[in-house]
């Protein structure tokens, strides 16, 4: 892959394997030890990147919106209930957080599970292109000496120039492809995985569950950006430039139908393994809310309807959508009478209070 976790893995096998036949030969390049510590640096820089934002967006993000949300649908309770969970319909008429806590997105469940799923698809392409990955590094064949790991189609010089094909892995180096690239990267995907179904379930409003959303798509894309934009044009050419290369027998037609037909068997069980993570979780798992908010549900489907209910559907052609919105003639001395009585207010307000500080 061309992000951080590709630059350092290339640094691992080819840089690394460089180096140590310069040494031997006691003729170190310094741009090989450049490119080096840019790919490691790089790896470095994104893994410390992203365990601080995932821990900050945990702390100040995450878990503010939860309470957040969770104290919305507490004070609904309280002040819409009575003591035996039987709702007062004259304090949810006159309930004034009614436009807030009819917000509050697991009520409705579709939308909560539809925004959820897109993503953990996120997650799944990010988990799918870890599992190639490892794949690529666990059945490359095995060698002995570092010098047999690699092979350069284009190299005329001899220096290790070109394109490069990763033929063979010693088990150090594999260990230490495993160690270092595969599992940071796994954890750090399941890790946002979770959190983020967290803080898409504590979003207190349709919009932002959406915005969360996306908000959460810059995280995963870290190394990427740190890739594209920190590494100079001719390392980032040297990465895509090496690759693993297996050799495969001659196949007939129906060992390639086969091997298609395994694939789309792994396909169909990643998207089971989704289904079965999701439904787990939003219905067992999750702590932002109880999982059956029919409560709300049903109580808020008036009121969300309404708000739903534009004032005006005539078309803006020929000014016939300004019939919606009538001038009130009125308004001038409404707002001077409104004015009058709240001064009215605040001065009997206020003399109260002076008469109560000095009684006579």
């Amino acid at each position: 892959d061309e992000n951080a976790y590709g630059a350092a893995a290339v640094a691992l096998v080819r840089e690394v394997t460089a180096l140590s036949g310069q040494i031997r030969r006691k003729n170190v390049q310094s741009l090989t030890i450049v490119r080096l510590l840019s790919s490691t640096g790089l790896m470095a820089a994104n893994l410390v990147l992203q365990f601080m934002l995932l821990n900050y967006i945990g702390s100040y993000v995450v878990e503010p919106a939860v309470r957040h949300v969770q104290t919305l649908y507490q004070d609904f309770h309280t002040e819409v209930f009575d003591a035996d969970g039987h709702i007062l319909a004259d304090a949810w008429g006159d309930y004034a957080a009614k436009d807030r806590v009819c917000q509050i997105t697991m009520a409705d469940r579709w939308f909560y599970y539809i925004i959820l799923f897109l993503w953990a698809l996120r997650i799944l392409d990010e988990l799918r292109k870890i599992h190639r990955s490892l794949d690529d590094i666990w059945y490359c064949k095995s060698c002995a000496s570092g010098e047999d790991m690699l092979e350069f189609t284009e190299d005329k010089s001899g220096d290790g120039a070109g394109v490069c094909l990763i033929t063979h892995l010693t088990g150090f180096m594999r260990w230490m492809l495993v160690l270092l690239v595969i599992l940071p990267r796994t954890f750090i995907a399941l890790r946002l995985l979770v959190l983020g179904c967290r803080w898409l379930s504590a979003s207190a409003s349709f919009a932002d569950m959406v915005l969360n959303a996306l908000a959460l798509v810059f995280v995963t894309d870290i190394d990427e950006l740190l890739y594209n934009s920190i590494l100079p044009a001719a390392l980032k050419k040297q990465i895509a430039d090496t690759n693993f290369f297996f050799v495969e027998e001659p196949q007939t037609k129906q060992h390639v139908d086969s091997k298609e037909w395994v694939h789309f068997r792994r396909t169909l069980c990643w998207l089971l393994a989704t289904f079965l993570f999701l439904f787990v979780y939003g219905e067992y798992v999750q702590s932002v809310l109880p999982n059956d908010l029919n409560d709300l549900r049903l109580h808020c489907m008036e009121f969300v309807t309404s708000s739903q209910t534009p004032i005006c559907t005539a078309l803006s052609w020929g000014g016939k959508s300004e019939e919606c919105y009538p001038y009130n003639k009125d308004f001038g001395h409404g707002l001077a009478a409104a004015h009058g009585l709240h001064h009215t207010i605040r001065h009997g307000a206020h003399g109260v209070a002076h008469g109560h500080g000095h009684p006579r």
